[in-house]
């Protein structure tokens, strides 16, 4: 969790492509004429990255000990392949449409999980299951801030730019993005440092 949190927290920077034309939000803590916030840094470690990368393995109870697995050229292509696929797919959209932000970055996370998946069947469970998980708490608490702070999704979020298809307030964007987010992360650290699961309980 704490590699990840720190891996996760660079794309707070991310948060450029999004204010502005996905969502407004208020910073308490805002950076120096940058539209964004420490929150953004923070929210991608905690949010994205801790929670992201084990939320399934903990609600199945899995337990992992990692030790190095062998490198060989199909694990390079798997720390690879499916970010260079899904770095494409964004472009490729974001160049030749004119679609919001939020979708054009959650095909791109599709397309990495998927091209994932392909490479490494073994993970397809883990993939869907994190990324439902991840997409149901998203919206969860997403329906619970805008009940206990009422308008503050309308106040906050770019609704004319969006489908208008919500679940319990919330823009259904937000799930798809965190599905595909969820499904992101949810083998990212056996991906990204060559690990393999030697024991579990």
């Amino acid at each position: 969790m704490l590699v990840m949190s720190g891996l996760a927290s660079l794309l707070g920077l991310t948060q450029l492509l999004y204010v502005g034309t996905y969502w407004a939000p208020e910073y308490a803590f805002p950076l120096y004429r940058i539209p964004i916030g420490i929150e953004d840094f923070l929210l991608c470690a905690f949010f994205y990255g801790g929670i992201g990368s084990v939320l399934y393995k903990v609600v199945s109870h899995q337990t992992y000990i990692y030790r190095s697995a062998t490198r060989t050229r199909s694990g390079v292509s798997v720390r690879i392949l499916p970010l260079a696929t899904g770095l494409a797919t964004l472009l490729i959209l974001t160049v030749s449409t004119h679609a919001n932000i939020i979708y054009t970055t959650t095909c791109g996370m599709l397309a990495t999980a998927l091209t994932l998946v392909i490479l490494r069947p073994i993970y397809a469970k883990a993939v869907f299951a994190n990324g439902m998980l991840f997409g149901i708490l998203a919206v969860a608490i997403l329906a619970i801030v805008n009940s206990v702070f009422p308008g503050f999704i309308e106040h906050t979020w770019n609704m004319a730019a969006l489908s208008g298809v919500t679940i319990f307030a919330v823009p259904i964007e937000e799930f798809y993005f965190h599905f595909a987010a969820g499904a992101c992360f949810a083998v990212a650290y056996e991906c990204l440092f060559n690990r393999r699961p030697i024991a579990s309980a």
